[in-house]
């Protein structure tokens, strides 16, 4: 089928929409959905920009607007970050990420809550391991161990609990910013960018 400026257009919005999907689940409370988030947003966020160069022939005036574009991204840290752990997950299947938490109030309280449901071979309950989540860490048939997570309700009487993640490789600037907040940073310029598209190109098929 023959490319004209509005299906690029609708194919770029369905990708952003994709990669927003990405930025809702990263907000979840479940850290595997989180991780799985991270990725979807990463992985789709890159192919937003592939999109978009479908205009590259169909689309008046296309180089100039892209060009200062593309040397942006290209100078931005941030971008950059983004594009460069895009091909650690491609390749390798690899996310570095680190969780920091503070809680107050006894933690065996949050153990205690979930006594009943301590599932065989567990070897303790875990509260924010790597990837921020708490629950117990039980040890499978192969010795190897393995984390069984639990949401962790608000309702624990003094008892308050707080974990960021974070990237483990980031450039400096950027350290100490959890995940959630580059990645709305990250959508917002994907975003911005497609808008800026719609308002140049849109109407504009011969």
């Amino acid at each position: 089928m023959k490319k004209t400026i509005t299906s690029v257009l609708q194919n770029t919005e369905e990708t952003l929409y994709t990669a927003k999907f990405g930025l809702r689940l990263v907000a979840s409370t479940d850290p595997r959905e989180r991780m799985a988030g991270v990725r979807n947003l990463v992985v789709f966020g890159r192919a937003i920009t592939n999109a978009l160069q479908n205009l590259k022939n169909i689309a008046p005036d296309f180089d100039g607007w892209y060009e200062p574009l593309q040397s942006e991204m290209k100078a931005d840290p941030l971008m950059k970050f983004f594009y460069d752990i895009r091909s650690e997950i491609l390749k390798q299947g690899e996310l570095r990420v680190h969780s920091k938490g503070t809680f107050s109030g006894n933690p065996f309280e949050l153990s205690n809550r979930y006594r009943s449901q301590q599932p065989p071979n567990a070897l303790g309950f875990v509260i924010g391991d790597q990837l921020g989540g708490s629950g117990w860490l039980v040890r499978l048939p192969d010795g190897s161990t393995e984390m069984c997570y639990v949401e962790i309700p608000s309702d624990i009487q003094n008892f308050d609990l707080a974990i960021d993640v974070y990237f483990s490789k980031i450039p400096e600037q950027f350290r100490g910013v959890p995940v959630k907040e580059l990645c709305e940073k990250y959508i917002s310029y994907l975003e911005n960018m497609v808008n800026d598209a719609k308002q140049r190109f849109s109407d504009r098929d011969a």
